[in-house]
């Protein structure tokens, strides 16, 4: 129908413009959606319809152009094409950067982020962007560290990604942190010897209170004494560039 070929040529406009954006050739004449000229609707409708590259696309004009309930709906898009298993690891690289710029922190970006964490193909990626989503907001962080916890103790998989990414949130309580040390002297116990360095890594950051900082010293060098040299030498690697920086790591390691 004509409407519908007219949707069609304002997607491939939105795509020629994000091309040119890319190339630095934008000028002033580049056509912006307005009040007077709302797409908008008809684009988020055409949005589940578009191949993944194409959705990142016109995905960020609405973003940027659209009202609070067109981003809205276009993120719970995001979240259905990213829950769909059809996009690849770049394309969800893209998406979750896309939400983190214009849709989180939010309960709800986190909540859907958590639930799609065990169903996901690239686990690690979504890992990696937990902290950029989350941010700096407090309230966020301690929601999506507990989520993360949860997660951790159903899937010994998830313990390594996740522990990477709790340990980059900004948690301020001395609980919650401890908390995630909690995991971590877990996670020593059956995670692959391979993976130590990086649990231990998430061990010492969120390593805070002096007896639960001991705890995390004895059970490293008792998991330690199986490693083999070349998992030893990461391991020793890791602590000498902690300990500088971390003055109760340090007495931990001198008085136990």
């Amino acid at each position: 129908s004509g409407d519908r070929c007219a949707r069609q040529q304002k997607i491939r406009s939105l795509r020629r413009d994000a091309q040119r954006r890319a190339s630095g050739t934008v000028g002033t004449s580049i056509p912006q959606i307005t009040q007077m000229e709302d797409p908008t609707a008809d684009l988020v409708s055409d949005l589940a319809t578009l191949p993944p590259e194409e959705v990142v696309i016109v995905a960020e004009r609405l973003f940027r152009d659209g009202e609070a309930a067109v981003r809205s709906r276009v993120c719970d898009l995001l979240f259905d094409f990213l829950r769909s298993g059809m996009v690849d690891e770049p394309q969800t690289v893209a998406m979750l950067r896309l939400l983190a710029l214009y849709c989180a922190p939010h309960p709800a970006v986190t909540a859907q982020l958590m639930q799609l964490l065990p169903v996901s193909d690239h686990v690690a990626t979504l890992a990696q962007m937990l902290p950029q989503i989350v941010g700096l907001s407090p309230a966020e962080a301690r929601r999506a560290a507990g989520a993360c916890l949860v997660l951790m103790e159903q899937d010994s998989q998830l313990l390594t990604p996740l522990l990477g990414a709790v340990a980059e949130l900004p948690l301020t309580i001395l609980e919650e942190r401890e908390a995630v040390v909690d995991a971590a002297i877990h996670a020593l116990d059956v995670v692959d010897a391979g993976d130590v360095p990086a649990v231990a890594r998430a061990m010492f950051r969120m390593a805070a209170g002096k007896a639960k900082t001991n705890e995390a010293v004895i059970a490293l060098r008792r998991v330690a004494e199986g490693l083999q040299p070349s998992e030893i030498l990461l391991l020793a690697e890791l602590v000498c560039s902690v300990l500088p920086t971390n003055r109760i790591l340090g007495e931990s390691y001198l008085a136990v």
